[in-house]
């Protein structure tokens, strides 16, 4: 099977990404100017009737991860709610001409208020239409829209206050951070940097969700928390981040 990863760098200065931030910031705070990204009406359930969609609902209850116990405690989440998991993911194949034209997984974790992200990833840029001539937003659908429907599933969106990405690889959001930084650092909203973090790849991904799940001007991402985590046993240090979400007053 032939998988192409999506992993460019879509702005070449910081000042250009910074700009694209603070556009985002403003489609959260303002819903007089124009936002391209609409409400979605996406549920799990509409997922989960489309064919080739294959589901693991490893369900619950579940303790949050040790990982993030102490932020948990700190935020005011419990640590031994009915936390729920699920992996899904679909792969699509245009039996014309015999590829796999493309692969989307999402994995995560969901509970009152908190959304954890572990596991989440497409495999190809696609064109708008497939050589099968079906719409390829309508087989893979954004992930921010994904993460919206899982959450649902369980859970009332209205409590959402946030989400945590484990493990981050993407080049595109690791590479404004440091990996010496092994203390949690925030980045407080309308700053510099928070708007940089806005117009990564995570951060986009958490914007949306924020677009497609509530009235514009309702809500706002107030921090990013990052920092980085040693895996003793993988020998590795993995990028982790948190966005706060809170009413927009």
């Amino acid at each position: 099977m032939a998988f192409r990863s999506v992993e460019h760098v879509e702005y070449e200065t910081y000042e250009e990404r910074r700009l694209a931030g603070a556009e985002r910031q403003k489609w959260l705070s303002d819903p007089s100017i124009p936002c391209p990204i609409p409400k979605s009406t996406l549920t799990f359930k509409d997922i989960m009737s489309e064919a080739g969609w294959r589901t693991d609902q490893l369900g619950g209850p579940h303790v949050i991860p040790e990982l993030y116990q102490l932020q948990a405690v700190a935020l005011g989440l419990p640590l031994d709610a009915n936390y729920r998991t699920k992996y899904i993911s679909r792969l699509e194949e245009d039996e014309e001409i015999d590829i796999d034209v493309g692969f989307e997984n999402w994995g995560g974790i969901t509970g009152p208020g908190v959304i954890i992200l572990q596991n989440i990833f497409k495999t190809f840029s696609l064109p708008p239409i497939l050589p099968s001539g079906k719409p390829s937003s309508t087989i893979f659908p954004y992930m921010s829209r994904v993460t919206q429907a899982v959450y649902e599933a369980d859970f009332a969106l209205h409590d959402l206050k946030h989400v945590f990405v484990s493990d981050v690889l993407n080049v595109d959001t690791r590479q404004f951070l440091a990996e010496e930084h092994k203390q949690l650092l925030t980045w407080e909203y309308g700053t510099d940097d928070y708007q940089t973090l806005l117009a990564t790849r995570i951060g986009k991904l958490v914007v949306y969700l924020i677009l497609g799940a509530f009235e514009r001007g309702t809500r706002r991402i107030a921090r990013v928390a990052t920092w980085f985590h040693t895996n003793e046993l993988a020998e590795t240090r993995n990028l982790q981040m948190r966005f706060d979400i809170e009413e927009d007053v």
